[in-house]
């Protein structure tokens, strides 16, 4: 019997870092509660993000202990809490620069 595989590209490593993410002009902050390469799953949203923001674009900002990153990303998933510990926010990282990327690289691997 197969399995679905599993479509990320990039392994997931469980943080709880601070974030700000600018979308259509409105700033929302909270806590991550994962983060790869790829992206980031944002816990405790202020103010709640709208149903109607999924796939939008915009910046996220993510402090990493002393460094600083910026990127664009799009939101992926909006959780509505209809699945318990789903109520955050996926989304994926856009178009990033390799400098930032290497940050975040080097960033992760610290905390493996």
């Amino acid at each position: 019997m197969k399995t679905p595989q599993e479509k990320r590209r990039h392994a997931r490593v469980a943080l709880f870092q601070e974030y700000l993410l600018e979308l259509d002009g409105k700033h929302y902050k909270g806590f991550t509660g994962n983060i790869s390469l790829g992206g980031a799953y944002l816990h405790n949203i202020t103010p709640p993000l709208p149903q109607d923001k999924l796939t939008k674009t915009g910046r996220i900002t993510l402090d990493l202990e002393g460094t600083t990153i910026r990127m664009s990303c799009q939101i992926v998933f909006i959780g509505t809490g209809e699945i318990p510990k789903l109520e955050g926010v996926g989304v994926a990282f856009l178009g990033t620069d390799p400098r930032v990327m290497k940050k975040l690289q080097d960033f992760l691997l610290k905390k493996i």
